[in-house]
């Protein structure tokens, strides 16, 4: 099909504006839903969002962040992005890329990069390859959790030895609240977080991220997700004493594990496996269909990749990163 017949718009984000309906059975990125690109204009950031038509129907949306270096040339990315409409075909996926593409030019020092949420298969590289982008880096693997499945065959996935420690933590004498409706429900995971980041220097999205994500006030495109809370908290207590915790964002139909802790005495007794059960089982109540536990780090963070891959999903590589 000629690629004339697909039109690109490229304007400022606005938390209004239509995205692709994408299937209801899979997951949408945290990176691609309004609330986390609105709340990202808080602290400065210049968001765009990419759409390309098919004459009158939207088959392509990408939010995307703009950074100029060194005052010389510009660099538009779509962290894992963009999302298609649902019955999106390969050939339409390839055009409406090469459309996207050719609205950034490297003679011109604008540079479009793209970091698909799409599995790392020979089929997506081509297509990749086919709307004329070049791949600059290998993807990261994450790990998504199904949701949709009943309880009892959410816990028999989980591996043998975190079963055995969420039952050993149920036994416990300790006490798991839920929440994330009010900021002190949470604020006290953030600065513990913030601790966290000081000692073992690293740093990640800012810590006022959580708030702001909280308050964006942004559209439902289905009018059935509008009455989910956008934030979870779960919290361990002991004699009134917090001892693990875990927050999780909501975005459409997918949740986001965003930030956990565990002091020495919830480690003793297993409480971020009970924390994160209990996380995943009020995500369902939300009526959550897909969590996603974030990248693993083989490296300083094994122990953490290692808990994450206990909640027995195999990770998914994604295709990588690429330039337009």
């Amino acid at each position: 099909m000629p690629d004339e017949l697909f039109n690109v718009s490229i304007a400022p984000f606005a938390p209004g504006r239509a995205t692709a309906s994408v299937d209801p059975s899979t997951h949408v990125p945290l990176q691609q839903h309004a609330r986390y690109i609105s709340a990202l204009q808080v602290f400065g950031s210049n968001t765009l969002t990419a759409q390309v038509h098919k004459g009158d129907h939207l088959v392509l949306t990408c939010h995307l962040l703009t950074r100029k270096f060194f005052g010389a040339f510009t660099v538009t990315a779509g962290f894992r992005g963009p999302t298609f409409a649902a019955g999106t075909t390969g050939q339409d996926k390839i055009n409406a890329l090469r459309n996207l593409k050719n609205h950034f030019s490297p003679w011109r020092r604008q540079f479009l990069q793209l970091m698909p949420d799409m599995p790392d298969i020979p089929e997506n590289r081509r297509l990749m390859k086919r709307a004329g982008y070049t791949r600059i880096m290998t993807g990261t693997s994450n790990i998504w959790i199904d949701l949709s499945m009943h309880e009892t065959a959410l816990r028999s996935t989980l591996a043998a030895n975190w079963r055995n420690q969420l039952k050993k933590a149920e036994q416990s004498n300790f006490t798991v609240a839920v929440g994330g409706a009010k900021a002190k429900h949470y604020n006290w995971l953030l600065e513990r977080e913030s601790e966290q980041r000081r000692s073992r220097g690293y740093s990640a999205v800012p810590l006022g991220l959580v708030p702001a994500y909280q308050s964006a006030q942004v559209a439902q495109a289905n009018p059935a997700t509008g009455n989910k809370l956008p934030v979870i908290s779960v919290t361990a207590h002991e004699k009134g004493a917090q001892i693990a915790g875990a927050l999780f964002l909501l975005h459409g139909a997918s949740a986001t594990y965003h930030i956990g802790w565990v002091g020495e005495r919830g480690r003793a007794l297993n409480a971020q496996n009970r924390v994160l059960y209990d996380g995943m089982l009020a995500l369902k109540e939300q009526g959550i269909k897909w969590l996603d536990m974030g990248g693993l780090d083989t490296g300083p963070q094994a122990a953490i990749a290692r808990f994450k891959l206990g909640l027995g999903h195999p990770p998914e590589t994604l295709v990588g990163t690429y330039i337009g």
